[in-house]
């Protein structure tokens, strides 16, 4: 049976992970970078061995569906839990003018972390630590984006990525996995802003 949205998809770059990729023109860096985690993966169980290139690919493009809609980022940011790089590594890729702060429990995880910035010539701290504890030492209301990506928040979180971000900051969830369901948590995110 033939699904109507195909039709619509083929027309969305959106969709496409290779074109939202070449709209920051990040492909070819971004195919290398993947190779690098690949291989690395081998080491340290960074995402799921059975996850291919391909699966990479569109992982690191739904990194950047939120500046189709919103402006792009600039300032500083902080990722909580970004594990194997997901999403900071690709949005400073695509924005370099970004400076921030990566806070990952896990100290493979901060090693490989460090070891991928440098890969990719990325301007970021790595911290090790838990992120409650983290968030209480870094300066208040400095950062202009706050990000995580499939981790669980709860109050405590939520109490701190607010006081880390500027009164104009913006703070994404990327929850799961999808185009509709980022959208969607997108605009939850920006109805609590508003709020």
């Amino acid at each position: 049976m033939n699904n109507p949205l195909n039709k619509i998809e083929n027309h969305i770059p959106l969709f496409h992970s290779e074109q939202i990729l070449k709209k920051y023109s990040l492909l070819q860096k971004i195919n290398v970078y993947l190779e690098f985690l690949l291989d690395y993966n081998k080491k340290i169980n960074l995402v799921s061995r059975e996850t291919n290139h391909q699966d990479l690919l569109r992982i690191a493009a739904d990194c950047l569906i939120p500046f189709e809609f919103i402006p792009p980022p600039s300032g500083r940011l902080f990722d909580i839990g970004p594990g194997s790089g997901f999403p900071s590594l690709i949005i400073f890729a695509a924005f370099p003018e970004m400076k921030g702060t990566l806070i990952e429990r896990t100290g493979k995880k901060t090693g490989y972390l460090s070891k991928a910035a440098e890969f990719l010539k990325i301007n970021a701290e790595i911290i090790n630590g838990n992120f409650a504890e983290v968030a209480s030492k870094l300066d208040k209301a400095s950062f202009d984006y706050g990000f995580m990506k499939l981790v669980r928040p709860d109050k405590q979180i939520f109490s701190q990525i607010t006081s880390l971000l500027k009164t104009t900051g913006k703070f994404i969830a990327y929850k799961f996995e999808g185009i509709f369901n980022n959208l969607i948590t997108l605009a939850w995110i920006n109805s609590l802003q508003k709020q």
